[in-house]
């Protein structure tokens, strides 16, 4: 029987898909190695330095601000605003929380510090490059994406901490990068208290049980959430506007994109939503909202408690979630 051999073209076809599966699973690795290491740098180096943010958003033009930064290992930050619309206003974090004092209203505000990168990448399409220069420092430059993101990261060869980030998404694009940038302590450190005083608590970390006793609502997290997300964290969140609402909240995240999932009594739904939402009460997908600035708003308002989801993914994503929650 003749032996049938397959076109010498389609062997070598075969084989160069071959080799690119194998170097997207060695870069893949890389990209794990250098974000683990990036994750680990600050809780292992004190550094400070000034950064500049340029933020371009859709139907608002562009701003730019700098900021005074500094660092403690293994998780003080402290950051002052120096111009702009957020000219003297404070940062802090300490822990899993961060103040943020408001030199206009004269008021510190405290909510719960968020991931700044992945913990994961398989929900990713990734690669890595040389990045060259950010603040006289060799860098490794990682691309990050998926639904709708584009981020970049600059990371220092020598340490891994982030240098540069940009991220684009809905238009919006925002670009963070060290203009200085030093290793140490300064000479006059930060004393890391919280700024302006001891703080109005915006959302209280709690567990999920807590959550529902102290509003008094039923608290289930939603069955669907998208791919690579994990909770950060479940929070009790008081409104800022002085109502008096308790709502319970849950943030999840991966160190890119972010949601949180609101439960919050249907008496007070208007303080989220606008009232012809309210008054309608149907499904999700009838009270969607985006505020100009690459975040979007899906809301339950046909049950109690309401159902409110806020996140910079889709308002299809974010239906999802919404309508997963039992």
């Amino acid at each position: 029987m003749r032996r049938l051999e397959p076109p010498r073209w389609l062997l070598i076809t075969a084989a160069l898909l071959a080799l690119v599966g194998v170097w997207r699973v060695v870069e893949r690795g890389r990209v794990e190695h250098l974000l683990a290491r990036a994750r680990s740098a600050p809780r292992l180096l004190d550094y400070h330095g000034t950064q500049t943010t340029s933020l371009r958003l859709p139907g608002h033009g562009e701003l730019s601000l700098s900021v005074a930064l500094q660092h403690q290992a293994p998780d003080r930050f402290w950051r002052r605003y120096q111009d702009g619309e957020l000219r003297g206003t404070e940062v802090v974090s300490v822990g899993g929380t961060q103040w943020r004092y408001d030199p206009r209203l004269r008021q510190t505000f405290t909510a719960p510090s968020t991931a700044e990168l992945p913990l994961s990448t398989r929900a990713y399409l990734v690669s890595v490059r040389g990045g060259g220069q950010v603040a006289g420092r060799a860098t490794d430059r990682v691309r990050l994406r998926a639904r709708g993101v584009d981020r970049l990261l600059w990371l220092d060869r020598e340490t891994g901490i982030v240098l540069r980030s940009r991220t684009a998404q809905s238009g919006q694009l925002m670009d963070t990068a060290f203009q200085t940038f030093a290793l140490g302590r300064p000479v006059a450190p930060a004393t890391f208290a919280v700024p302006g005083g001891s703080g109005s608590p915006i959302a209280e970390a709690v567990s999920l049980s807590d959550c529902a006793r102290r509003t008094g609502l039923t608290v289930q997290p939603p069955r669907e959430v998208p791919a690579g997300f994990r909770l950060i964290g479940s929070y009790c969140y008081n409104c800022p506007c002085g109502c008096g609402m308790l709502a319970a909240q849950l943030l999840y995240g991966d160190g890119v994109g972010w949601l949180s999932v609101f439960y919050q009594d249907r008496a007070h739904a208007g303080c989220v939503l606008s009232e012809s939402c309210c008054k309608q009460g149907e499904a999700a997908h009838a009270c969607v909202g985006d505020d100009g600035y690459g975040i979007n708003t899906v809301a339950r308002v046909d049950r109690q408690p309401v159902i409110v989801v806020v996140g910079d993914a889709s308002s299809q994503a974010l239906a999802k979630v919404a309508d997963s929650v039992p």
